[in-house]
């Protein structure tokens, strides 16, 4: 048996089949966890021992050409336990790791809703494995919250070249019949993964918000938070203008000015506004509301 799945990085030195060789090392090592981790709490239904690996080899592919992708070959090492799980990884390997990484990255970085549906179809694709555990459907999830409670380090680690390197990193498999499971992980999401905070991460809305302030070699901007006067935030700002020496932040900031932002929002449970992922912002006038 020979399956395979991709691990693309695209966006920022990426682009330029460039990744930072620290970051990118680290990145393998987490995939490799998440992998080893995830296929024997999958087929075995618990978890790892120390330094345990499940007997699948995970072997990185030559680089291809464009961005940085990598194809992780899975390729069959010794007969993998019973029959039943031997013949689960042989058909379905590609597409088990794909929706396990998929519903790990979201469960991580505040996709929730978005990873349930890889969750049904990670239970659907070891149904007849999970029979013999006699586990309610509750506490099967339990179990695997508690696996992705202990695979925190190694998303962090995964996600090391998201930021500095690339803009992105996306995970592709196939299902049996050649169906695409893909997964992207950006800038908002990887810094949710990192600092471990239980926020969600919203769709690209617009926002108007007065400036404050600016970090440039951080590509920070502090602005007034639009929906809780008298408060502040710090965001980030992903729109490359920002590095150019003239641009309508360095506007905003001498003046204490107004931006019309269009940006990611990440908020906390209860709703309140965390941060803002700036792509693109334009100067306005005051709100006619203020």
């Amino acid at each position: 048996m020979e399956s395979t799945f991709k691990v693309e990085f695209h966006g920022l030195d990426a682009d330029k089949h460039l990744l930072d060789a620290r970051q990118f090392g680290t990145a393998l090592l987490g995939i490799d966890k998440i992998v080893n981790v995830g296929l024997l709490s999958l087929t075995e239904g618990r978890f790892p021992n120390k330094g345990e690996r499940y007997p699948l080899q995970i072997k990185a592919g030559e680089p291809l050409e464009g961005s940085v992708e990598i194809v992780m070959k899975l390729m069959e090492n010794l007969s993998v336990g019973l029959p039943l799980v031997h013949e689960v990884i042989n058909t379905k390997a590609s597409e088990l790791i794909t929706h396990w990484i998929s519903w790990v990255f979201k469960m991580g970085s505040g996709k929730e809703d978005s990873a349930d549906p890889h969750f049904i179809k990670l239970m659907e694709l070891t149904e007849e494995l999970n029979r013999s555990r006699a586990q309610s459907d509750s506490e099967n999830r339990q179990f695997f919250l508690d696996v992705l409670d202990r695979l925190s380090p190694a998303l962090k680690e995964t996600v090391s070249p998201v930021g500095p390197s690339a803009s992105h990193v996306t995970f592709l498999g196939r299902t049996k019949s050649q169906e695409l499971i893909s997964t992207t992980v950006d800038i908002p999401m990887a810094d949710t993964v990192r600092t471990g905070e239980k926020l969600e991460i919203g769709d690209i809305e617009t926002f108007h918000v007065q400036v404050d302030g600016l970090v440039h070699h951080s590509k920070q901007l502090k602005v007034v938070n639009p929906e809780f006067d008298g408060k502040f935030l710090n965001c980030s700002v992903q729109d490359p203008i920002f590095l150019e020496s003239d641009n309508v932040y360095v506007r905003a900031v001498s003046s204490k000015g107004w931006l019309e932002v269009v940006a990611k929002s990440s908020r906390k449970k209860d709703g309140s506004l965390h941060s803002l992922y700036i792509m693109d912002a334009k100067l306005i006038s005051a709100p006619n509301s203020l």
